[in-house]
């Protein structure tokens, strides 16, 4: 026979389940996003410096 405490039992446990699987999403989505930003401040800083390189220099004179 199944009791009320075997309910409240199985109820807590899927409870911590769902919390830890919330907490494992939360700090995947996290280390992706930081992952993500700090690609696109490496390509920013390495093509800004590519420019500064590349650039061209335009020299304008006063007639």
């Amino acid at each position: 026979m199944i009791t009320r405490d075997d309910i409240e039992a199985k109820a807590h446990q899927i409870e911590e389940a769902v919390g830890d699987t919330g907490d494992f999403v939360r700090s995947a989505a996290m280390r992706n996003a930081l992952g993500w930003g700090a690609a696109l401040a490496i390509a920013f800083l390495v093509g800004r410096r590519r420019a500064k390189r590349r650039g061209a220099r335009i020299e304008i004179h006063r007639l």
